[in-house]
């Protein structure tokens, strides 16, 4: 039996198992991390791809939220100013009551994005994204997700909206 050390989950067997998920702090935010290898038996470079890309979580987290803000200012359009900006609409007061936001600020969207949690990170390496990010404003504010895709690379594919 192989076994292999991965970052968040420790001593796995992707020989026996082929879904694992764990609850780990990616940048201060509790997080569902799920594995899903429908290979079971993947190469041992297929496996270092998948070290690699736990390590790096943190700063795809950062990399993404910054993409967010760039989304949010540029002026084509985009899932992530929808998403924003339904939600501001949508749930003003409970924006301002319980996470502080000023609503009306010049510089809601900035401060909208910081707000943004990191819910689940959802990891299959046979998919056409390698992974997915889901951002939410808060589980208790809106169902809605805000979903990125990204390569194997770090390097985000697509943004979409999910409820």
């Amino acid at each position: 039996m192989t076994i292999y050390q991965l970052p968040y989950f420790g001593e796995v067997s992707l020989l026996e198992q082929d879904y694992y998920e764990i609850e780990a702090d990616i940048n201060q935010a509790d997080t569902q991390i799920i594995l899903d290898i429908p290979n079971i038996n993947p190469t041992k470079e297929e496996v270092s791809e998948i070290q690699l890309f736990l390590k790096s979580l943190p700063c795809l987290d950062t990399k993404i939220r910054e993409a967010f803000l760039n989304e949010y200012t540029s002026e084509k359009p985009s899932f992530v100013k929808d998403y924003i900006r339904i939600q501001i609409r949508d749930n003003k007061e409970v924006l301002e009551e319980e996470l502080g936001l000023n609503v009306n600020s010049s510089g809601i969207g900035k401060d909208f994005c910081s707000k943004m949690e990191l819910q689940s990170i959802f990891i299959c390496p046979e998919s056409t994204a390698f992974a997915i990010f889901e951002y939410t404003i808060g589980q208790m504010i809106t169902e809605d997700v805000l979903t990125v895709g990204v390569d194997k690379q770090g390097n985000i594919m697509d943004f979409s909206v999910e409820s």
